[in-house]
């Protein structure tokens, strides 16, 4: 592994590895770090399908994960502070470990090329919630 938390592709033919698509593999610490907070597994999980979202398109989908777990509908002030948390502190934390880039100039957040077992590993912990009732089901 890298220092720089990748691990490089499998070696072309020409026996050259490129690392400009290297699939990142944050240490442990750091990846349980990223999925410390039920926002921050959401959005990794969101990703690993979508791999792109914009600010609103993440807050939407949390909001109503909320309003599919609590016992009602999700209003417009906990939609701010939704969205306020993402964009002052969720977000850049995973920006920090690696995880995820922003796009200069908009709000899109793109999740980077992760490891098998950092994609496993992030279903799992939604896996996880689910079997404790703690999510809506898939």
């Amino acid at each position: 592994m890298d220092r720089d938390n990748t691990s490089p592709d499998p070696t072309g033919e020409d026996g050259s590895t490129d690392t400009s698509t290297a699939a990142v593999f944050p240490p442990a610490d750091e990846l349980y770090r990223a999925l410390g907070t039920a926002n921050r597994r959401r959005v990794l999980y969101y990703l690993l399908d979508r791999q792109a979202a914009s600010m609103e398109e993440l807050s939407d989908f949390l909001s109503g994960w909320k309003a599919a777990t609590a016992a009602g509908p999700v209003g417009p002030e906990e939609r701010r502070r939704t969205r306020t948390r993402l964009y002052h502190t969720d977000v850049p934390v995973l920006q920090d470990m690696g995880l995820v880039t922003v796009e200069e100039g908009s709000d899109g957040i793109r999740l980077v090329t992760v490891a098998d077992p950092v994609r496993e590993t992030i279903r799992s912990a939604i896996e996880y919630e689910e079997a404790r009732g703690s999510v809506p089901t898939r």
